[in-house]
């Protein structure tokens, strides 16, 4: 294996007897006969996944060209080779059909079957570079990995809640990006999601859910265990009733714990107590202060207290006080010709500042607190965004959390990367 491992730097080469015991998380590569040995330790591991071990090359090669006589000698017989009729023949089933010319069973040929165990939690993720630039997962439905990423927030101590919308869960990564745990399914019951786009912490750690085509909210608390859900559709999308929703895309707290959901299909913003009572509602189709067109973002900006929504089919964020009066619309030239597929995201800076993604050009917005885009960012490290839809900051540690949903990740990237633009 030697060979096959050259540029991994953390290898071990140990006897598979009866007292064997791997260290934690390790990946491990067993030979076909020692697979009844490892049965007892693999509750900790996925299912296996063989490889094929090369055995031998041919290593002819090695006495060319040492001395002279040698390399006329290997000359005169690469062309007396060329002058044999059945050398074509043989190169001929060799590049088209992979025949080799010594048959299967010779040495050259020879190969052994391994087979690789990963662990059950196991996290592949590159590491971060100097600047704390890393990339979480890939597209896939085991654990770490992502369907459609949408929603993500980050909590007190640096944990990231990232809702897997494809896959129906929501996952928790560690401060460093490693994966911790990803409840959930597809479904309409407890814990189960329906396209659910958007996820949202309160000051206490629990997690809300707007569960979009299930038109509900679901709560967990911070190790993600269910606790409550409230909502229902509703058949008037003009007049809908104080628990019914349509197609709700965004969720937020407040300081006092209040959550804010924005029901697209009803064009309304929705502000609810912390156990689902309904606390008031805002909105209606329309172009006018205090009214929407496929309202689909929404934050809370603690610097002064106010509701920030992603006024998307108006080209607007509009920001509210907390008894649910506008107060100020900011155009955003940037999404006047969203398509109705793209859905903007917000985040609120401490200082003021928001930071909005256009989905559809590929960018994060880093608006002055007056409102006025002042950067447009578009690649991150060298590498271009891919459709970035959910924002998060984590203000302790002054790093933004995007996800983006054709690539099928999260990027990690520093503030200060906007600074560079």
């Amino acid at each position: 294996w030697a060979w096959y491992l050259r540029d991994y730097t953390d290898v071990t080469y140990d006897d598979i007897g009866e007292e064997f015991s791997p260290p934690q998380d390790a990946v491990l590569l067993i030979a076909r006969e020692n697979e009844g040995r490892v049965e007892p330790i693999l509750h900790d591991y996925q299912e296996p996944v063989p490889y094929r071990l090369r055995w031998w090359f041919p290593e002819a090669y090695r006495g060319i060209g040492r001395d002279k006589d040698n390399l006329w000698v290997a000359m005169r017989d690469f062309g007396e080779s060329l002058a044999r009729g059945d050398t074509w023949e043989t190169w001929w089933r060799f590049f088209r059909d992979r025949e080799h010319p010594q048959g299967l069973d010779s040495v050259y040929s020879a190969a052994v079957w391994s087979t690789a165990y990963f662990p059950l939690i196991y996290d592949p993720a590159a590491a971060p570079d100097v600047e704390g630039r890393l990339i979480i997962g890939w597209g896939g439905d085991a654990p770490g990995t992502f369907s459609d990423p949408t929603g993500l927030a980050v909590d007190g101590e640096g944990n990231l809640y990232v809702l897997d919308s494809g896959n129906g869960r929501i996952q928790k990564f560690s401060p460093g990006g490693v994966f911790r745990k990803a409840p959930g399914t597809t479904g309409g019951g407890e814990g189960e999601f329906n396209q659910a786009a958007d996820l949202a912490l309160d000051a206490q750690g629990n997690v809300y859910v707007v569960d979009t085509w299930n038109h509900r909210v679901q709560k967990f608390d911070g190790d993600l265990n269910f606790i409550a859900a409230w909502g229902k559709p509703t058949r008037d999308l003009l007049n809908p009733g104080d628990d019914e929703m349509w197609g709700p895309r965004s969720i937020a707290t407040d300081g006092q714990g209040n959550v804010w959901v924005v029901d697209t299909g009803t064009h309304r913003v929705r502000k609810f107590s912390p156990d689902g009572g309904l606390l008031g509602t805002l909105g209606g189709w329309g172009t006018d202060l205090g009214q929407f067109r496929e309202p689909v973002g929404i934050t809370f900006d603690p610097t002064q207290g106010h509701i920030l929504v992603a006024d998307a089919g108006n080209a607007r964020i509009q920001r509210l006080d907390t008894e649910l009066h506008p107060i100020v619309a900011y155009p955003i030239q940037e999404w006047e010709d969203l398509d109705p597929l793209n859905k903007p995201d917000l985040a609120a800076l401490p200082d003021g500042r928001i930071l909005a993604s256009d989905p559809a050009h590929g960018r994060i917005l880093l608006l002055d607190n007056a409102g006025q885009v002042v950067v447009a960012l578009s690649s991150v490290g060298g590498t271009p965004l891919a459709f970035p839809h959910g924002i998060g900051y984590d203000a302790a540690r002054q790093f933004v959390f995007v996800s983006e949903g054709t690539a099928n990740h999260v990027r990690r990237f520093p503030l200060s990367d906007f600074a560079f633009r």
